[in-house]
């Protein structure tokens, strides 16, 4: 009973991701919370530099996914949606449907580069398979399970071939080309940086082998370890199980001639099991099979002694022989029922692999001969309302303004009312199958507004039955801030931030009522003495420009054109837009000549950079140059500087040599 081994889970994650930076990653899940998922789990990508405060980790978060981290992507089962309270950030949720059955795998892959480029550490894909679904109880209440592999740039994996095979499929289950940019990215790095062991086998052990997709467990186990599993006695934990017969558990038992077998009994606090009483009889009436627990002190949610216990929702099969040492393990998503093991059903992923032996291998559940006194099933962390599904998709794209919604039932859609907090956006009506059509400006605008807030919505039917959708969006670089507005010397003086530490100390100091302290070595400094600061004199304004452009540039080079298309064009409360607009709007209310000089260097810049020769500047020269075109508004304030008879000459030649690109060559300067 003591070799169950055990960790936290999302400690775990931050480990294996110690000194490492994530550059792609993917999430798979049956049920999602978008809350959740990224207050808690995103932040695990993060490392060590956010600050506890939600509104500023916000912050921090909307600029790592702009450049520290790579994109992210989240698919999940259409009808797991749990309306917790939206999404915020700029990360891909994927609604997929399976061809029958559900969406079931529960599968991490954080594609990863060392932090330090002097680091022994080499490029590698964090593979994990877990029972946890994307959810509060998944990941901090439920007992779960999850296994982990490393693949190693430049190394032999074993289940290289079927974990992309897994993702091709995945990918054509939903989704467009640029929900998978994530995927595709693991996808490739594996083509190209690792190859298929050629042997299942080391030393006589099973390398790790992965299962996933739609795939038999029967045929995938006796393929891969039929001879080793025979004679076996097996366990099993599983929080679902057949409804009325044990047909999956008979399968198994019968395939491998298992000689004993225990079978987890979940049940609640109050001793309630949470199966049917009949399939409760059937288990027992097995040859060699009895329902088992596990320890105690396993389940407690603390230390006190009345603490309440968590609930079970971990999957795994454990074969053992004890004479001979010799255990394997399937560890995942797939629960011990027909779906989950048949052919063409639910879409499972699992692990399975042989332990090295350390010593004696014994079991984990100790049996159970007490009948409960009650019996009702329930669902727990996968109960889900098929009657409030709703087989709609909507998305919008900030940057083209794009409305457009999907609908995947399997004839025209009925007449369908939007909602958001019970107000309507907008109704559709006969809607094709399977196409996405484009929506009318009228109700773009309408939605827009909206998802300034949230992004959750609700689509009600003419009979009153309504269900929960997510909106995708695209473009997020051009979506206005939710949270905060900054005066300009502030857009200046963070432009001049150029660390993850330095920035930490900017958000808190301007952040409102945030404990001292917040972050270490962070000095706070009063509001009086901010307006005198270096950001508000002209020399804090060139330097702040200066510094975008070198952001601007590095961004580009390190790759990460999200963050350089955010400074250069978003609508956020540091990008370059929003700064000219607030200055246009601040006429009368700030000094004349600063305004003017701030427009002059947006000009400046913006014709500067527009005429680098590398595919990014190319292909944004339109926004270049209405983006030049808002800077007009500086003859107005020329005009207002009050120079005298010979002031419009000297504009014409301030200007000229204001606006010249005068700049050394960088690269060619020894």
């Amino acid at each position: 009973m003591t070799g169950i081994p055990n960790a936290v889970l999302s400690q775990h994650v931050r480990e294996s991701l110690s000194g490492r930076c994530v550059t792609a990653a993917v999430f798979m899940t049956y049920t999602l919370e978008p809350e959740f998922f990224e207050e808690e789990i995103v932040t695990l990508l993060a490392g060590d530099a956010l600050l506890q405060e939600p509104k500023l980790r916000l912050w921090q978060l909307e600029e790592a996914l702009r450049g520290a981290i790579g994109p992210i992507a989240v698919y999940y089962d259409q009808v797991g949606l749990r309306p917790d309270a939206g999404k915020k950030l700029d990360i891909r949720y994927v609604p997929v449907r399976a061809k029958s059955g559900v969406f079931h795998p529960k599968l991490v892959l954080l594609l990863t580069v060392p932090t330090d480029d002097g680091s022994k550490l080499k490029p590698a894909l964090v593979c994990g398979v877990l029972s946890a679904n994307l959810t509060k109880s998944g990941w901090w209440s439920s007992l779960e399970a999850a296994h982990f592999e490393f693949i190693t740039a430049g190394d032999r994996c074993s289940f290289r071939d079927d974990l992309r095979r897994f993702l091709k499929e995945v990918r054509q289950l939903g989704g467009r080309d640029q929900d998978h940019e994530p995927l595709d990215a693991i996808d490739v790095w594996l083509r190209r940086e690792t190859q298929q062991t050629e042997h299942r086998t080391t030393d006589g052990r099973l390398r790790p082998q992965l299962i996933a997709g739609t795939r038999p467990l029967l045929e995938f186990l006796r393929n891969t370890r039929g001879d080793e599993l025979t004679g076996a006695s097996l366990e099993v934990i599983s929080p679902f199980l057949d409804e009325k017969r044990p047909s999956a558990l008979s399968a198994l038992i019968d395939a491998f001639g298992i000689r004993e077998t225990r079978v987890f009994l979940p049940a609640a606090d109050d001793g309630t099991a949470n199966v049917e009483g009949a399939l409760y009889d059937e288990v027992r009436s097995l040859p060699g099979c009895s329902w088992g627990r596990l320890p105690p002190d396993l389940l407690k949610l603390g230390k006190e002694t009345n603490a309440l216990s968590r609930g079970v929702h971990a999957k795994v099969y454990r074969f053992l022989k004890r004479s001979k040492r010799y255990e394997a393990i399937l560890v995942g998503s797939h629960n011990l029922s027909v779906p989950a093991h048949g052919a063409g059903r639910n879409v499972e992923a699992s692990f399975l692999i042989e332990r090295e032996s350390s010593g004696a291998v014994d079991w984990w559940l100790t049996t159970d001969t007490k009948r409960p006194r009650a019996f009702k099933v329930d669902l727990g962390d996968e109960d889900v309302n098929m009657e409030a599904f709703v087989p709609l998709q909507v998305s919008y794209d900030w940057t083209t303004q794009l409305l457009e919604v999907r609908w995947g039932g399997k004839d025209v859609s009925p007449r369908l009312r939007v909602e958001s907090a019970g107000s309507e956006i907008f109704t559709l009506e006969n809607l094709g199958v399977g196409e996405w059509t484009s929506l009318d400006r009228e109700r773009a605008i309408a939605l827009e507004k909206i998802l300034i807030s949230t992004t959750l919505l609700q689509v009600v039917h003419d009979d009153g039955s309504r269900g929960s959708i997510l909106v995708q969006e695209y473009g997020m670089n051009r979506k206005p801030s939710l949270v905060v507005s900054w005066t300009i010397a502030d857009v200046l003086e963070y432009w001049s931030r150029l660390t993850a530490e330095q920035k930490a100390a900017f958000l808190l100091d301007r952040g409102g009522n945030i404990p001292e302290g917040f972050v270490e070595g962070a000095e706070r400094t009063s509001r009086l003495e901010r307006l005198d600061n270096f950001f508000t004199t002209l020399a804090g304004i060139f330097h702040g420009f200066e510094m975008l452009r070198k952001q601007v540039l590095s961004s580009i080079e390190a790759g990460h054109e999200r963050q350089a298309d955010y400074l250069l064009f978003g609508k956020r409360h540091d990008s370059l837009p929003v700064l000219v607009d607030r200055i246009i709007e601040a006429e009368g209310e700030t000094d004349v000549l600063q305004s003017y000089l701030l427009l002059l260097s947006t000009r400046q810049l913006a014709r500067e950079l527009r005429n680098v020769k590398l595919p990014f500047f190319e292909a944004h020269r339109s926004e270049f140059n209405r983006l030049i075109d808002r800077t007009k508004h500086a003859e107005i304030l020329s005009a207002k500087l009050e120079l005298g008879s010979d002031g419009q000459a000297f504009i014409t030649w301030f200007e000229g040599h204001f606006l010249k690109n005068l700049r050394l060559d960088e690269a060619s300067v020894a």
